[in-house]
């Protein structure tokens, strides 16, 4: 989820309450995504979104923390074993 967020961050503007597709072909509202999405989530995304764009990060930072949460994703891997 955060690899996304912060290569889509750019698609939402919190204060048209709006999120709009790469293509631009597509957009759809806060009120449109809750009806999928826990609302309280869709809200903290689009607060969240404002802090990014007030950061105004560059294509090289956004590549390099996309990297470190590639990196150091911080999830437990579940140990399987094979069976023979």
């Amino acid at each position: 989820m955060e690899f996304w967020l912060l290569g889509n961050y750019m698609l939402f503007n919190n204060k048209l309450s709006l999120a709009i597709s790469w293509d631009m072909d597509h957009n759809t509202t806060k009120d449109e995504i809750a009806r999928f999405w826990d609302r309280e989530w869709v809200e903290r995304t689009f607060r969240f979104t404002d802090t990014l764009h007030a950061l105004k990060l560059t294509l090289e930072e956004i590549v390099l923390l996309r990297v470190i949460i590639l990196t150091f994703t911080g999830r437990r891997i579940p140990h399987y074993t094979s069976i023979t």
